[in-house]
Order: structure tokens, then sequence, then C-alpha cells
């Protein structure tokens, strides 16, 4: 379900749910033109980021540019969900 979308339109966030997911039945999830739709969460890590036992469990806002990126995630199966804010580069 996508809850965020930059100001263009290029840029679309939320996240995607499955019954069994691995105790995570959420995650996040990005699409642009050049992506196509993607896991946030192995987009991040793909990139170089090291998410140990956090679990990326969506998207809720975006800038205007698309640039920045507003969720929450969890550590490991836990409940308690976490703010989270980054900066990603989008295709131009």
């Amino acid at each position: 379900m996508a809850y965020a979308v930059s100001g263009d339109g290029r840029v679309v966030a939320g996240r995607s749910c499955v019954a069994d997911n691995g105790g995570n039945p959420c995650w996040g999830i990005i699409w642009t033109p050049e992506w196509g739709l993607v896991d946030l969460g192995k987009l991040l890590e793909a990139g170089g980021a090291s998410l140990g036992s956090h679990h990326v469990g969506g998207v809720y806002g975006a800038s205007f540019d698309g640039r920045v990126l507003v969720g929450q995630a969890h550590i490991g199966t836990g409940k308690f969900p976490e703010a989270f804010a980054l900066q990603v580069v989008v295709p131009e």
C-alpha cells in the first residue's frame, strides 16, 4: 500500500504485507520508474547499509523531491516500532 509520494510522482513508498514473512509480516517498499518496486531494506543493504537486527516496517512520508523518506522500523520481531528518517539517492 502506498503512503508517500514525491511531488512529481516519481517516488512512491509505503509497505507491503503478507501473512508469513519470517515474523515480520510487513516491510517498507519504494517504487521509481527506473527501479520498479523494491524492498527498501534490501535496497539499503545493497547500497552498503548495515541494518543489523532492524527491519524496515513501512514508509509513511516523503519529501517533495522524494529524497527523504520517513517511516518505522522494528528491532528483530519486536512489536514496538522506532521512527526513522533517511536520505536516498533516487534516479534522475
